[in-house]
């Protein structure tokens, strides 16, 4: 009988020795809390204070109008400004994605002959090519060829491509260089793509990227001008976005916005060039560096926000039992 009670009274105590010790997860589970919350002020005031910004770093140096011999008073003319009335029915069916900021008749008292209108923000980047097959090895080739186009689409007799200005924001040259196209700043209103130009920055690198290769000067100066505009505006070159009712890439080429029907009107392009097209998707990669880094800062926030939670239900939880059962050893 002794040694059953022996036995009993041993089992006891081992189960006793091996049960849960949930005063000392407690404090554990205290720890990992503050621990959380140390982690997730300082990865906020790093994210806030010390982002550095490498937009900076970007080396993209821009022609200006001036300099490339742009001649501006083919934007003016004594009629009234050609004004887009914005009736047709997708401005009706998505007013937010064709909203625009202001819209500018005159320009130190002149008339212009295509109003320019504002997007509220720079939301898309496209890639063009111009398809010129001709010598653009000698700068003032190019600068002659600027000022055409500038003639070109500023001629009211050029019909559908009488745009005012240079439909692009910038355009390439073969030697790297990068010129200011057209006249008003990233947020004006270009026309480089039928019905989706609100809010979309055009850059056309010079030449037939259908029949040549882009030099490594122009693929450079096309990846710098892209990063740094991406970090700039907040363009994250590796998603998507809702546009008029289509998805579409945030760095895209003309080509991808054949889908788009505007008004029942489909547009067909090759634009920018079959040689051209196959690197967007590497010019994507290559110039998502800061949002790879602020993803990776983003992560790790919502990792300290997820141990804080976890951790602080653990801490009550434990800290439940534990008193329970210290009230249950005084009975």
């Amino acid at each position: 009988m002794k040694i059953m009670k022996r036995v009993e009274f041993e089992s006891r105590r081992k189960k006793e020795e091996v049960k849960f010790n949930w005063k000392n997860f407690f404090y554990l589970s205290l720890f990992v809390w503050i621990f959380s919350i140390g982690g997730f002020f300082i990865s906020l005031f790093q994210k806030i204070f010390f982002e550095k910004d490498i937009s900076k770093e970007i080396k993209v140096e821009i022609v200006k109008r001036e300099d490339w011999g742009a001649d501006e008073s083919l934007l003016f003319w004594t009629k009234e400004s050609k004004v887009n009335d914005r009736t047709a029915l997708v401005y009706q069916k998505y007013p937010e994605d064709l909203k625009i900021e202001k819209r500018v008749l005159k320009i130190d008292g002149k008339n212009l002959k295509v109003a320019k209108e504002y997007a509220v923000d720079v939301k898309r980047i496209v890639i063009h090519h111009t398809g010129t097959n001709q010598d653009f090895s000698k700068s003032e080739n190019v600068e002659k060829y600027l000022q055409d186009l500038l003639k070109y689409h500023t001629n009211p007799n050029s019909g559908e491509e009488f745009t005012g200005d240079i439909p692009y924001h910038y355009l390439i040259a073969p030697d790297g260089k990068i010129y200011e196209g057209i006249r008003g700043g990233d947020k004006v209103i270009g026309s480089h793509v039928y019905g989706a130009n609100t809010g979309s920055l055009g850059i056309s690198v010079i030449g037939n990227f259908n029949t040549e290769e882009i030099t490594d000067d122009a693929y450079k100066s096309l990846k710098n001008l892209i990063e740094k505009k991406a970090i700039e505006y907040h363009i994250d070159p590796r998603k998507s976005q809702i546009f008029l009712g289509n998805e579409i890439e945030n760095l895209a080429g003309h080509i991808d916005y054949e889908d788009f029907l505007i008004d029942g009107k489909k547009q067909i392009t090759d634009c920018p060039g079959k040689n051209l097209i196959p690197k967007i998707d590497k010019l994507r990669k290559e110039t998502s560096g800061f949002f790879d880094e602020e993803e990776k800062k983003s992560n790790k926030m919502l990792m300290f926000a997820f141990l804080f939670v976890v951790s602080f239900g653990l801490m009550l939880y434990s800290r439940e039992i534990a008193i329970r059962e210290k009230s249950l050893t005084k009975r």
